[in-house]
C-alpha cells in the first residue's frame, strides 16, 4: 500500500474579510474548530481550539498599494520592548510608500517581496489582518536565520492571514435556486468555494446523498477491451443517463484500490465506455466506485458550485444549512492561488504567528530550508496540503532538522503536514484535524501527518483523516510518540492511525524506529466504492512491507478494527501495548510474499488484548455473531510452522475475554494451519503465552425466553427423565448424579465418555416449528486436564440422527472446551424445523475424563435485543495535565450504576483517574451481565 485520505467545522479554517453585518453575525457564531478526542467509547468529548480567523472583524477590502496611507500606528510607549529588527506590513493601516517600520508599515505583500533582509532581520505581518496575495521569499529576500512572522497584541488570538482565495461577494443574481455572477477576466479556475466560511462542493454526478459521498459503480470491463485501464465501462442504466450529457473534460474520480482514489479527465463517452485522457495506475474492475465532476449540468443540488472558465461566470446552489435569503449579504470566497506562502533557500528560517488559508494547492511551502523553525502557525482549508517541506537541492541532507510545533492544520485536502520529503524533522504539539474530509471531497487523501526518515513526531493531536493519521518512515531512527489519534481512515481502507512505509524496496540494514506511548481511538474501513476482494483492514498501528527493527511499545489502542498489524516486516517488537475492544483482531501478523520469508524474528510480548463479540440482529432470523479474535497469524509459506522462537514468538500476552469463552480465539492461516482455534489450541502452539482471563461475562444478546422445555433440566431430581446410551465401541462410559458445591447449582451429573458416540439423552419435548430457540448448558472440567463437550445435538426423539435445527444451523460463539478446573457456560441459538417430539443429546469429545454437567436447557426465544459495547463497557481518559472524575452520567449509564475494573474488582463511583491515565470500566449492574 504505497502512499499516494469528519467533516470539520468549515468556519474554523477560513480567513475572511467580512461583507455585511449579516455575514459578520453568522460567522462569529460558528467560528470555533471542534476537535473530537475520544474519552469514552461511544461518547466522544469535544474540545475547542483557538478561534478561527472567521470570527475576526475583518478590514475593508485591500486598497491598491498606491492609495493614501491610513493613520499611523501609535508609537510604542517609551518603556515598551523595542520592536524586532526588520520590516512591517499592515494590510489595513499600511502604505507601500511608507518606510516599512512598525509605526509606518507597508501594506502589500508585493512590496514585502522586494525586501532584502540582512542578518538578524525579519519580515513581520500585522496579526488580525488578511492579505489576498501570495508571499514568495527565497535567497534574494531572506538571510540565514530570517524571521517571517506576525506582530502585534492580536497574535495570541488571531494570526496574520495570507489567503489563496479572492472575495467574490456582491453582484449575485438568482434564477430559481441557482445564484450566479460574472467574474473578472483571467480569473483562474476556482477549485474551492466558501459562503461565510462554509465549504461548497464541486458539482458532481451522481449527487451526493445526505451524510455520504455517494459513488456510482463500474461494470466489469470487456475482456476484449484494447486498453481497459483507459476505458472504464459503465453500468447500463448509468450509461443511458449520461448518453446525451456533456462529458468532455469532466473530472472522473475512481477508487481503483481500497487505499487510493485516482483522478482523470474524460475525453468522450463511447457507448457504455468512457475514454479517459490517461490510463489509470491500477486495473479497473467491476464494483469500483467513481464520481464525475465539474460540468454545468451537474449543478442541481444544494451546496454545489460550478465555475465556467470560458464564460468567466460562477454558479452555485446555496447549502441548505446556509440560513440566508440574499447571497449578496454574505461573504463568498473562491480559491484561485495555488500557494499562499512559499519560503526557502536559507538555513534556520523562523516562521510564526501567520496563517496560510484556502490555497488551491498548498498553504505553506518550505523548500531547501534546513533547521527552519515553524511555530504557532495555521494552515487550513487548503486544497491539498497545509504545510509541505521539500528538499530539492543536490545535498538533500541539508534540509534535515526542520521543526514544526504548536500549530493548527485543519480541513486540508490531502495532507495536514507533509514532511516525508525531508529527514530528521521534529513535529510536535500540533493539532491536525479533518484532513481530506472537506465538503464531499472525492480526490485522493494521504495522511494528516507524513514524516520522513529520522523524524520525531510527538505529542500531536490528529482528529479526523480520510486515510492515515500519522504516516512515518521506519528508517533512520524515527520516533512516533505520545500522539492522540482518532477518526482515521474515514474515506478509505487498508490503512491505520499510525502507519509505517518504507517503499517497495526490500529490507535495508540498520533500520530502527519506535512507536511509543500513543493513544489511538476507533477506526473502521470505508467500503463504499471499494472493489470486491479489496483489503478492508484498518489498524490502530500498521507496520507495513519490509519495515525492519520497529519497536511498538506502551501504546493504547481503543476500539480498533485491528489493533497492531505487522505485514511482511521483520525484527519488530510489539510489547506492553493495551489493545482494548478490538472489533476484528487484536494482533495480526501476516506474510504474503512468495520470494522469501519477509516476516522473521518478530516478538509479540506482554500485550493486553481485549477482543469483542458483537451481535447483529437479523429480521426474522437468528442473530449473527461477529467475533473478534485475539490473534491472527497468517504465513503464506510457513503456516503455523512460522510460530517459533527466532521466527515469530508470542509470549506473556494477556488475553481478556469479557463475553465468556469464545470458540475462535485465534486464526492461524497458511500451509497446514488449523484455521480458527480456541485459546487452548493457541497455547499448544505458543506454550510461552499466557492463559486467557475472564474477570466478568457480558452477553452480546439479551434474549427473552419462554418456559423450560427440558424436564429436570438442572438434575435436581438426579437422573430422572434422562437416559444414557452407550455406543457399541464404548469402553467405560459412566453417568451418575452428583451434588457439588463448586460449579453446580443444585444437582449435577458426572459423565465419563468411553467413546465419542456415548450420550446422555433428555426426555422428549415439543418445540414450535419455525421459531428460534436457545440451547444452553454449563460444565465443570476435571481438575487435572482440559476437556471438551460435543457439538450441539438436538434430534428427533425417535430418529436421533435427524437434527431438529433448520437449514440455518446453529448461531453461537461459545467455546465447547476449557482448561482443567474451569467452568464453561455454553449458549447457542437455532430455529426448530418441526414440532415433532425432540430430545437433547449431551456428548463428550474427550473420552476417559470426568466432566460435571449442569443446567441443560432448551427454551423458546420470545424476542431478543443485541447489545452495543457502550451499554456495558467504557474507556475513559484523563487529560495529561489534570486528574478527571467520572460518574454514571459521564459513562452514559443510569444513575446509581455500579462498575468493575478490568481485573473484575468493584470500582466506586464517582472514580478519579490520575492525570494522563486511561481505564476500562464495565457496568456491574448491566442486564447483560451473566
Amino acid at each position: 500500500m504505497p502512499p499516494t485520505p469528519r467533516t470539520m467545522s468549515p468556519d474554523s479554517c477560513h480567513p475572511a474579510e467580512r461583507h455585511g453585518e449579516a455575514a459578520r453575525a453568522r460567522v462569529a457564531g460558528k467560528a470555533v474548530l471542534l476537535v473530537v478526542l475520544y474519552l469514552c467509547i461511544g461518547g466522544p468529548a469535544v474540545s475547542p481550539l483557538a478561534a478561527s480567523p472567521l470570527a475576526e472583524a475583518a478590514p475593508p477590502r485591500t486598497a491598491d498599494a498606491g492609495a493614501a496611507p491610513g493613520p499611523a500606528e501609535p508609537a510604542p510607549a517609551h518603556n515598551a520592548a523595542p520592536p524586532p529588527d526588520g520590516y512591517f506590513v499592515d494590510s489595513l493601516q499600511g502604505d507601500d510608500r511608507n518606510p516599512g517600520t512598525v509605526g509606518l508599515p507597508w501594506r502589500s505583500l508585493a512590496k514585502a517581496a522586494t525586501v532584502a533582509l540582512g542578518p538578524g532581520q525579519g519580515l513581520y505581518l500585522r496579526c488580525g489582518r488578511t492579505w489576498r496575495e501570495s508571499l514568495t521569499l527565497n535567497a534574494r529576500q531572506l538571510a540565514d536565520g530570517s524571521i517571517v512572522g506576525g506582530y502585534g497584541a492580536e497574535c495570541a488570538q488571531r494570526k496574520a492571514v495570507i489567503s489563496g482565495a479572492d472575495d467574490f461577494s456582491g453582484g449575485w443574481t438568482q434564477q430559481d435556486s441557482v445564484w450566479s455572477r460574472a467574474l473578472p477576466k483571467r480569473t483562474p479556475k476556482i477549485t474551492q468555494l466558501f459562503i461565510d466560511g462554509l465549504p461548497l462542493r464541486t458539482a458532481q454526478w451522481p449527487d451526493a446523498s445526505p451524510g455520504t459521498a455517494r459513488m456510482a459503480l463500474l461494470a466489469s470491463n470487456d475482456a476484449a477491451s484494447s486498453n481497459p485501464n483507459r476505458s472504464p465501462k459503465l453500468l447500463g442504466l448509468d450509461a443511458a443517463a449520461l448518453l446525451n450529457q456533456d462529458l468532455v473534460g469532466a473530472t472522473m474520480q475512481l477508487r481503483t484500490q481500497a487505499w487510493i482514489i485516482e483522478t482523470r479527465r474524460v475525453a468522450v463517452l463511447e457507448g457504455a465506455h468512457l475514454q479517459l485522457d490517461n490510463k489509470t495506475n491500477w486495473d479497473l474492475k467491476g464494483g469500483q466506485g467513481y464520481v464525475l465532476q465539474d460540468k454545468r449540468w451537474m449543478l442541481n443540488s444544494p451546496g454545489e458550485f460550478f465555475h465556467d472558465e470560458r464564460a468567466q461566470r460562477l454558479y452555485l446552489i446555496a447549502p441548505a444549512s446556509a440560513g440566508f435569503s440574499d447571497l449578496n449579504q454574505t461573504l463568498v470566497e473562491g480559491s484561485v492561488r495555488d500557494k499562499a506562502i512559499v519560503l526557502g533557500k536559507r538555513r534556520g528560517i523562523g516562521v510564526h504567528d501567520i496563517a496560510a488559508m484556502a490555497a488551491r494547492d498548498t498553504g505553506m511551502l518550505l523548500t531547501d530550508a534546513p533547521q527552519a523553525v515553524v511555530s504557532r502557525v495555521e494552515a487550513s482549508a487548503n486544497g491539498l496540503i497545509g504545510i509541505q517541506l521539500q528538499a530539492l537541492a543536490a545535498d538533500a541532507a541539508a534540509s534535515n532538522g526542520i521543526s514544526i510545533s504548536d500549530s493548527t492544520f485543519a480541513g486540508n485536502g490531502q495532507y495536514g503536514i507533509e514532511a516525508d520529503g525531508v529527514s530528521q524533522a521534529s513535529i510536535a504539539r500540533n493539532t491536525v484535524a479533518d484532513t481530506g474530509l472537506g465538503a464531499h471531497r472525492q480526490a485522493n487523501v494521504v495522511a494528516a501527518i507524513a514524516a520522513g526518515p529520522g523524524s520525531h513526531v510527538v505529542n500531536n493531536v490528529v482528529a479526523g483523516s480520510g486515510y492515515a493519521g500519522i504516516m512515518f518512515s521506519s528508517r533512520g531512527g524515527s520516533v512516533v510518540a505520545r500522539n492522540t489519534i482518532s477518526g482515521h481512515c474515514a474515506r478509505l481502507a487498508d490503512c491505520a492511525g499510525i502507519y509505517s512505509w518504507t517503499g517497495r524496496a526490500r529490507r535495508e540494514a540498520g533500520q530502527t524506529s519506535r512507536v511509543e506511548g500513543n493513544k489511538v481511538f476507533g477506526g473502521a474501513p470505508q467500503i463504499e466504492g471499494m472493489a470486491p476482494g479489496s483489503s478492508e483492514v484498518v489498524a490502530g498501528i500498521y507496520i507495513d512491507d519490509f519495515s525492519d527493527g520497529v519497536a511498538v511499545v506502551d501504546n493504547l489502542i481503543v476500539s480498533p478494527s485491528v489493533g497492531v498489524f505487522v505485514h511482511n516486516a521483520s525484527r519488530v517488537t510489539v510489547r506492553n501495548n493495551r489493545i482494548w475492544l478490538a472489533h476484528r483482531a487484536g494482533l495480526w501478523a501476516s506474510m504474503d510474499q512468495t520470494d522469501g520469508d519477509h516476516m522473521v524474528q518478530n516478538v509479540f510480548e506482554a500485550n493486553q488484548i481485549v477482543p469483542l463479540v458483537q451481535a447483529e440482529a437479523v429480521a426474522g432470523a437468528l442473530p449473527r455473531f461477529v467475533v473478534a479474535q485475539a490473534v491472527w497469524f497468517w504465513h503464506t509459506t510457513g503456516g503455523s510452522a512460522a510460530l517459533a522462537e527466532g521466527r515469530n514468538a508470542f509470549k506473556g500476552n494477556s488475553y481478556v475475554q469479557l463475553q465468556g469463552p469464545v470458540a475462535s480465539h485465534a486464526w492461524v492461516h497458511g500451509p497446514g494451519a488449523a484455521g480458527f482455534i480456541d485459546a487452548l489450541q493457541w497455547r499448544r502452539l505458543n506454550p510461552h503465552d499466557n492463559a486467557h482471563m475472564r474477570p466478568a461475562h457480558f452477553a452480546p444478546v439479551l434474549a427473552k425466553l419462554g418456559d423450560e422445555l427440558v424436564a429436570n433440566s438442572g438434575f435436581d431430581a438426579g437422573l430422572a427423565h434422562w437416559q444414557s446410551w452407550h455406543s457399541p465401541n464404548s469402553i467405560g462410559f459412566g453417568v451418575k448424579a452428583v451434588s457439588r458445591g463448586t460449579g453446580c447449582v443444585g444437582g449435577c451429573v458426572e459423565m465419563v465418555a468411553g467413546g465419542k458416540g456415548d450420550l446422555l439423552a433428555s426426555q422428549a419435548f415439543t418445540m414450535k416449528a419455525g421459531v428460534p430457540h436457545a440451547y444452553r448448558w454449563a460444565a465443570l472440567m476435571p481438575p487435572t486436564a482440559e476437556a471438551a463437550l460435543g457439538a450441539p445435538y438436538i434430534s428427533r426423539d425417535g430418529t436421533p440422527w435427524d437434527s431438529m435445527a433448520d437449514a440455518a444451523g446453529w448461531a453461537s460463539y461459545t467455546a465447547r472446551a476449557a482448561a482443567a478446573g474451569e467452568r464453561l457456560d455454553y449458549e447457542a441459538f437455532f430455529i426448530a424445523k418441526g414440532a415433532n417430539p425432540a430430545r437433547v443429546n449431551v456428548q463428550l469429545e474427550t473420552p476417559g475424563l470426568n466432566v460435571v454437567v449442569d443446567s441443560v436447557s432448551v427454551r423458546e426465544v420470545l424476542g431478543y435485543t443485541t447489545a452495543t459495547p457502550a451499554e456495558w463497557v467504557r474507556v475513559v481518559s484523563a487529560p495529561a495535565a489534570a486528574p478527571r472524575s467520572v460518574g454514571c452520567v459521564d459513562l452514559g449509564w443510569p444513575a446509581g450504576c455500579t462498575a468493575l475494573g478490568l481485573n473484575g474488582e468493584p470500582v466506586a463511583l464517582p472514580h478519579t483517574l490520575p492525570a494522563g491515565s486511561d481505564q476500562l470500566l464495565m457496568r456491574a449492574d448491566s442486564a447483560l451481565r451473566r
